[in-house]
This record gives C-alpha cells, structure tokens and sequence, in this order.
C-alpha cells in the first residue's frame, strides 16, 4: 500500500505522463527552482517550468516517466 508521500510522487509523474501542464504545476510552489541536468536547464517559477514541459512535450510527444523508487526519510523524499 502507497504511503502519503507515495501516492504523490505517483500523481505528479502521472501529470508529467498525461502532459498536463496546469496539474503539473499545481504540485509546486511559486518560487520553484527546477533544473533538468539531461537537458542542462534550469527553470525559475511556474510560468517557466510550464513552458519546459511544453517544449519537451512538443520535441517528445511520446514523453513518459517510469517511476522506480521512492525513498522516505522523515521531512526527506526522493524518487528515482
């Protein structure tokens, strides 16, 4: 059974997956720092995550994640 933590994990890469932009960055604050280090970009606040997804969703219409592990630890998650 997925845990808290789990299950959101789950929902954010399922919103990656449906290539929802909206539901993507329902799940992160205003003041998100995202950096993609295969892509070499790093994005700064809603608006600019929205249009890395689109651009990737555009140049990879196939676009999915495989979510393998999620790792727990107190305050602290990670997933691979």
């Amino acid at each position: 059974m997925a845990t808290g933590m789990e299950k959101l994990f789950q929902d954010y890469i399922e919103a990656w997956n449906s290539h929802d932009l909206e539901r993507i960055v329902s799940y992160v604050t205003d003041d998100i720092v995202f950096e993609d280090v295969a892509m070499a970009r790093v994005m700064h606040g809603r608006e600019e995550l929205k249009g890395f997804g689109k651009d990737s969703f555009v140049a990879f219409p196939d676009f999915r994640i495989e979510l393998k592990v999620v790792f727990i630890s107190g305050s602290w998650a990670g997933a691979e």
